[in-house]
């Protein structure tokens, strides 16, 4: 076996193959993720790049959009300090600064940011466009029809 570091995370592990580039499966599949996010950015994939720093990400001092954005829908409807706006503040910076989740953790935790701000802002009437009562109607319609 031969002693390698991970192109993911970085740490040694030993590989089984000689062409073993990171140690899971699910690291493999995460830097394969993020190579083709950044060659479908235009990034120049021939540099090599060390683990979780070449992928850009939000900072620490500055909010992601998901984040600025559930944080202004709870202020302005003066819902900030409820226990189900809190953990919906923390699942939408989760999935802000998620390093490249797996397609069933994104799912996940979009369902679950959706539940808790179902919860938080239950009983606030939120002005809907044109779109968003189409979509309604529709639903009600296609459940109608599997009763």
């Amino acid at each position: 076996m031969i002693i390698k570091a991970c192109e993911f995370c970085g740490k040694e592990f030993r590989a089984k193959r000689s062409d073993a580039k990171c140690c899971s499966e699910r690291h493999r599949a995460k830097l394969n993720a993020r190579k083709r996010q950044l060659a479908a950015a235009g990034a120049d994939l021939t540099d090599s790049f060390d683990s979780v720093a070449a992928f850009p990400g939000p900072s620490p001092d500055q909010p992601g959009e998901l984040l600025s954005y559930v944080e202004g829908l709870l202020t302005e409807h003066g819902r900030y300090d409820v226990p189900q706006a809190r953990m919906a503040l923390v699942v939408a910076q989760r999935l802000d600064i998620a390093d490249i989740e797996t397609g069933s953790g994104i799912v996940s935790l979009s369902g679950e940011l959706d539940r808790l701000l179902s919860a938080a802002l239950a009983g606030v009437v939120i002005e809907t466009d044109e779109l968003d009562e189409l979509e309604s109607r529709r639903r009600a319609k296609a459940a109608q029809a599997g009763n």
